[in-house]
C-alpha cells in the first residue's frame, strides 16, 4: 500500500512537472539582452526558470514560456528604456505613445497631441 502511495504520488509530481513546471531551486534565472530602440543601449532582462520534466529528465526554461524572439521587439520600438528593463518604455519617439510605443497618433488620439503640446508648450 505504501509502495503504491509512493508510485501515485511521484507519478503526479511528474504529470505537474511536465505540463506546468514546477520551481524546484534546481534552475537558475535566465538573462535575455535587448536591443533598446535604434540605440545600442542594451536591457539586461531576468526571467525566472522552473524544472519540467521530459522522458524522465528535469530540464529547465523559462516558468511563463517566455521566448526572447517575444520579449527583445518590445524594445525595439522605444526611444530610451529603464536601466533595468521594467514593464515599458521610458520615453518613446515622436509620433508614438503607449506602453510599449505601439500606437500612432491618429485623429482619435487627438488628447495625446494636445496633452504633448501642452507640455512643450510649458515646458519652452
Amino acid at each position: 500500500m505504501t509502495f503504491f502511495l509512493a508510485v501515485t504520488l511521484f507519478g503526479c509530481f511528474v504529470d505537474i512537472c511536465y505540463t506546468r513546471g514546477v520551481n524546484l531551486g534546481l534552475c537558475d534565472d535566465t538573462y535575455f539582452n535587448c536591443i533598446c530602440g535604434q540605440t545600442d543601449f542594451r536591457v539586461r532582462l531576468k526571467v525566472k526558470q522552473c524544472s519540467y520534466s521530459h522522458r524522465w529528465k528535469v530540464r529547465c526554461k523559462p516558468c511563463d514560456d517566455l521566448k526572447e524572439e517575444d520579449v527583445c521587439p518590445r524594445y525595439g520600438r522605444c526611444l530610451t528604456c529603464h536601466a533595468n528593463g521594467g514593464d515599458n518604455c521610458a520615453t518613446c519617439p515622436d509620433g508614438k505613445y503607449g506602453t510599449w510605443c505601439e500606437n500612432g497618433k491618429g485623429c482619435f488620439e487627438f488628447h495625446v497631441i494636445l496633452k504633448e503640446w501642452l507640455q512643450k508648450f510649458i515646458v519652452s
